[in-house]
């Protein structure tokens, strides 16, 4: 009898489980992939004018367009320090810059970067997609 209770307190919760797990896997990879994706930005540090201070970032797994697909998106806001630094050196240092897809590293293209300056703030952003989205909840 006792074993009988057992598992029909048990035997809903793995079969809850066993559904989601498709989900919560899909879901940690993408948020995995995200996180190297959105690391790519640091290399900015190294860029920016002494005396800048970072002011906001922000990363995402999301549908972009109205379809079944995953976007990864990476973002960073800084306020430059520096007023006397060449802005157009550092558009041109900014240019140069180049970011792996998170899905396809070795692929040939590089993920779609943008930049915006605007007096002592600067903002960047890199995407990359549309990819599958597997079970990703978020990507639908």
């Amino acid at each position: 009898m006792r074993g009988c209770l057992l598992f029909v307190m048990v035997a809903p919760v793995l079969l809850l489980a066993l559904l989601l797990a498709p989900f919560v896997i899909t879901a940690a990879i993408n948020d995995w992939q995200l996180y190297d994706f959105a690391k790519q930005l640091d290399r900015l540090d190294r860029l920016m004018p002494a005396g800048s201070l970072e002011i906001g970032r922000s990363s995402r797994v999301h549908v972009y367009s109205n379809g079944d697909s995953c976007t990864f998106t990476a973002f960073r806001q800084y306020e430059l320090g520096a007023t006397d630094f060449d802005s157009q050196d550092f558009a041109a240092a900014l240019e140069a810059l180049r970011f792996q897809h998170p899905r396809e590293p070795d692929d040939s293209s590089d993920a779609d970067f943008s930049y915006f300056i605007h007096g002592d703030l600067f903002a960047v952003r890199i995407d990359s997609g549309p990819w599958s989205p597997g079970f990703d909840p978020r990507c639908y």
